[in-house]
């Protein structure tokens, strides 16, 4: 499968691209990571996949709304909502609505 074929495929699947998902997946990564461990930013960083810590804050603060390190001293009530997403959820519902 060439790559456009699957970019084309995933897309209509998953309801984003491929690397969207990846983004999404290692931010969420993190966000467990700055929850459950007492890693430094930076370790959560690289065990999130980014090897640029600039990249990363600036990538996790476009995702969350805070930085990893304002995220992490909010309390777990003041946290911002994980952007929950299902994969092929999104991409069902358009295909309905169209279809209706």
């Amino acid at each position: 499968m060439s790559e456009s074929t699957f970019s084309k495929y995933f897309r209509s699947a998953a309801g984003m691209t491929f690397s969207a998902m990846v983004k999404k997946l290692r931010i969420a990564h993190a966000r467990r990571l700055l929850d459950t461990t007492d890693a430094s930013i930076g370790q959560v960083g690289q065990r999130s996949g980014y090897r640029n810590m600039a990249n990363f804050n600036r990538q996790f603060l476009a995702e969350v709304g805070v930085t990893p390190t304002a995220y992490r001293k909010l309390e777990s009530s003041q946290k911002p909502k994980a952007d929950l997403f299902s994969l092929g959820l999104r991409a069902r519902a358009t295909a309905s609505s169209t279809h209706s």
